[in-house]
């Protein structure tokens, strides 16, 4: 409990009470690293304020999970995905982002960051800063984006398919907040770039915060 001050300075903290501490499994970091890149989504994605109980319970979900020892990798994609969707940022995946026709399964389906989501044939010539997706790239993203899917939780993620994953969502998201996250390094060798199988017009912004 906290009372907000009107004047800019700091809130004054009355009460606190801890409900439950994150301990990852082991010695192991990665899971460790991964929390605290939920809480820098969270810093990233959010205003001072503005409440978010459906995310605040997806993070406190995902925390919950990391600290059980599951696979970091997919938790994360999950989150991520699942934060833009409750914050209206998530991209489209279905359907052309420029004229809202399906997009047909094929070997490579375009996106695009800076559009928005998946790209038509027709729409894709003249667009910038496009990411070529496998068919497989693609249809896990949409999994880990659908609400209503939870068979991301018992199929494995090929390393290729989440490597090319996390190079579109590095992508997508260095252009939502305007910088490369900070954590995304100390996540693995994933996480700090795309994968060769993940292709570009143009590469990814990399500007940090000063």
């Amino acid at each position: 409990m906290f009372l907000r001050k009107s004047s800019g300075g700091l809130d004054l903290l009355t009460e606190a009470k801890l409900q439950r501490r994150f301990r990852p499994p082991g010695s192991e970091l990665l899971p460790l690293y991964a929390g605290y890149y939920v809480a820098e989504l969270l810093w990233e994605l959010t205003d001072h304020y503005d409440a978010h109980p459906l995310l605040f319970d997806a993070a406190d979900r995902c925390l919950v999970l990391l600290a059980e020892g599951r696979e970091v990798r997919p938790l994360i994609f999950r989150f991520e995905l699942t934060a833009l969707r409750l914050l209206g940022h998530v991209p489209s995946l279905s359907r052309c982002v420029e004229c809202g026709q399906p997009v047909e399964p094929a070997a490579r389906i375009p996106f695009g960051p800076l559009a928005g989501g998946v790209l038509c044939g027709r729409c894709r010539p003249g667009k910038r800063h496009v990411v070529s997706l496998s068919k497989e790239a693609w249809s896990a993203m949409r999994r880990f984006a659908d609400p209503a899917d939870d068979a991301w939780q018992a199929e494995p993620l090929p390393a290729g398919v989440g490597g090319e994953l996390r190079g579109a969502m590095n992508y997508y998201l260095s252009h939502l907040v305007g910088h490369l996250l900070k954590m995304l390094p100390y996540l693995g060798h994933e996480g700090t770039r795309g994968s060769a199988t993940s292709r570009s017009d143009n590469p990814a912004p990399t500007t940090k915060n000063p």
